[in-house]
């Protein structure tokens, strides 16, 4: 019988591709999720449904016969103390794969919020007896989708002044992932995942422009605006100050050099944003575009 993994976060931006990828690869999955209706897609694929988050006092119940664990901490002001409890889980169910997510190296040993967050839990992880790994990615390219409404406006709308992100893909993040608890990579240290590419602002505005047909350009915003539009959206001020923290270490260029890791664990190139965005081009073109080009 094929190994069974188990998926937290099973319905989120990284947990829906772990799930369809391992089930490809010939998995099992057990996907954890506070809302199965929301998930007949993962059901109907062959996943096994499990009701339930991270807080749950039964976790490593709902983990038990599992032979690997994919893990990912929702942040806020109770993460450590969720994720060491989601770890102990992982451990009492006598797991013997697990992998983290976390975030890119340059922003987990920063002295910031998210950094010092990062940093206790990964070393909290990678100390447990089950063999162990830690993914780092950058920023995704799916967080465009956030700022969709503005860029078919023509504008992209940030606070990383001229500095420079190798975005990567979802997907490709989750392509590590099963590769790991899959034992097709060794499941051990710690793997900084990034696209191909260092991409300022314009450059992105850039691909945004030639992939919709619409001119999109880079509005950057300083500190203090670019603090006053997060802090509008309605976020609470602890997620308005990690934003801040990442926007000011982008402009200060840490975390900006592409990394091999992705290629040295899949064997091939991660996918750029020029093919993301072909993907994806339909949630940014103004209505009309097509017809216009």
């Amino acid at each position: 019988m094929s190994d069974l993994l188990f998926v937290t976060g099973a319905t989120g931006k990284i947990g829906r591709h772990v799930c369809r990828l391992a089930l490809e690869r010939g998995l099992r999955v057990r996907a954890l999720t506070r809302n199965p209706d929301g998930a007949g897609d993962l059901s109907n694929a062959g996943a096994e449904l499990v009701e339930g988050g991270l807080g749950d006092s039964d976790l490593a119940e709902k983990m038990r016969g599992a032979d690997a664990a994919y893990v990912m901490v929702p942040l806020g002001p109770e993460a450590v103390e969720i994720g060491r409890a989601t770890h102990d889980a992982v451990q009492g169910a006598g797991i013997g794969r697990a992998v983290r997510l976390s975030v890119i190296s340059a922003f987990a040993e920063s002295d910031t919020g998210l950094g010092r967050t990062h940093t206790e839990l990964d070393r909290d992880f990678l100390s447990r007896p089950f063999r162990s790994a830690v993914l780092r990615p950058h920023s995704f390219m799916e967080n465009l989708l956030g700022s969709a409404h503005s860029i078919r406006q023509g504008r992209l709308v940030g606070g990383n002044g001229d500095g420079r992100t190798p975005y990567v893909a979802a997907a490709d993040v989750a392509k590590c992932a099963v590769a790991l608890v899959s034992g097709d990579a060794d499941c051990a240290g710690t793997h900084d995942i990034t696209g191909p590419a260092s991409l300022n602002g314009s450059d992105v505005a850039a691909a945004l422009s030639s992939a919709t047909g619409h001119p999109v350009e880079w509005a950057n915003l300083d500190p203090d605006a670019y603090k006053a539009m997060v802090r509008g959206f309605g976020m609470p001020d602890f997620f308005v100050e990690l934003l801040v923290d990442l926007a000011r270490l982008t402009r200060e260029g840490a975390g900006a050099e592409p990394s091999v890791e992705f290629e040295r664990l899949i064997g091939h190139a991660p996918e750029d944003l020029a093919s993301w965005l072909a993907r994806h081009r339909m949630a940014f073109v103004r209505f009309g575009a097509d017809e216009e080009r």
